[in-house]
């Protein structure tokens, strides 16, 4: 949760570029702190609280201190959690086409059979 509410704090001072910088610096320090390389394979989930998530705003320009501090996504985030779970989302990645739930990290053919079957 409190990655997610970093990230809106993040995208609240420099609107959705700097969200989208934030997520990848979550996932490349997770990745560090699994595997030891920035690019290196996920084996595990990794812990992490809000002293490196504000050092990692701080890394890529900003400062999200008070707003990490004061939860002040936390509802929001929560909802986007309800929203998720109602629809079926156990976890990320998770895409929908046509309404259909593909869950996980799939390869491109699970893609191409799902879109295809809905051109069909």
């Amino acid at each position: 949760l409190s990655a997610a509410i970093a990230a809106e704090c993040v995208r609240e001072k420099g609107k959705d570029e700097a969200y989208f910088k934030m997520h990848d610096k979550i996932f490349k320090e997770g990745n560090i702190l699994d595997s030891g390389t920035a690019t290196g394979p996920v084996t595990k989930t990794v812990q992490f609280g809000d002293a490196e998530l504000k050092k990692w705003a701080k890394d890529i320009g900003y400062d999200i201190s008070s707003c990490l501090d004061n939860k002040k996504y936390e509802q929001e985030v929560g909802k986007d959690l309800a929203d998720g779970s109602a629809a079926g989302v156990s976890g990320t990645p998770a895409f929908f086409i046509n309404g259909k739930l593909i869950s996980g990290a799939q390869p491109f053919a699970n893609f191409k059979q799902a879109i295809d079957a809905e051109l069909a």
